[in-house]
């Protein structure tokens, strides 16, 4: 759990923020709860505010761009989805050995077309752009920072760090981009030096966890985990906290 503020408590996607109402009784010498004091013609905007600043991470943007392109076409997925299917898959279930098997292929489809809506709309080149890369810097790494957190003898500045982020290391101009960031695909290095995260061992636990979501299906409650091929089977005692 973290406290963003003092009236601000968050805890994963989950974030409880008070507000007082206009004639709440509150010292003058308190300029903190002063400027908590909403009505509730203003309480929306509020709201928008907190949910802004709460998803503000690049991550959370395209997932939420995602979503919102989702809803917006919600009449489009559901043309191509339409009713008229009904016959062909219960034709297609009952001609199954296992009938059950049809489920996960009409689960398969609409993943395939929710995708599909993702990828014509775009959502991950808009939403993940040079301006918000930029801003994102400047609001969490301080311009002169490069060289500590990636243990450099050169002093890359923040304009370095963007070309690094916008062509990579391996893409035009490489030669340039490895000379400022000479460090750089050394798996040690990953795990001992603080990089982008706010310490090293925020760098390494996102690092591990970003591994896990590129090459791991997630899994929630439903349904219960079966074994298959090319499953992924860990021995000893787990250690993570």
């Amino acid at each position: 759990m973290t406290r963003p503020n003092d009236f601000t408590v968050a805890r994963g996607a989950v974030r409880m923020a008070v507000f007082a109402k206009p004639k709440t009784r509150i010292p003058a010498e308190d300029p903190a709860g002063s400027a908590r004091v909403t009505t509730s013609e203003s309480l929306p905007d509020r709201l928008v505010a907190e949910f802004a600043e709460m998803t503000s991470g690049l991550v959370s943007h395209v997932t939420v761009a995602s979503l919102a392109a989702l809803r917006r076409n919600t009449q489009r997925i559901l043309r191509r989805l339409s009713p008229s299917l009904d016959a062909a898959y219960l034709w297609h279930r009952a001609t199954q050995v296992h009938p059950l098997d049809a489920q996960e292929h009409l689960r398969s489809i609409v993943v395939e077309e929710l995708a599909a809506v993702l990828v014509d709309e775009a959502v991950d080149t808009r939403a993940i752009i040079s301006r918000p890369i930029t801003a994102w810097l400047t609001a969490n790494v301080p311009a002169d920072d490069y060289k500590a957190r990636f243990d450099l003898t050169s002093e890359p500045t923040r304009q370095d760090a963007i070309d690094l982020l916008t062509t990579g290391a391996g893409g035009k101009g490489k030669d340039a981009i490895r000379a400022k960031f000479s460090t750089l695909g050394n798996k040690a290095h990953e795990k001992t030096h603080q990089c982008f995260a706010q310490s090293a061992r925020d760098n390494t636990v996102a690092n591990e966890k970003f591994a896990m979501l590129l090459s791991l299906r997630s899994h929630y409650e439903q349904p219960t985990p079966i074994l298959t091929l090319g499953t992924l089977l860990r021995s000893g005692t787990d250690t993570a906290t």
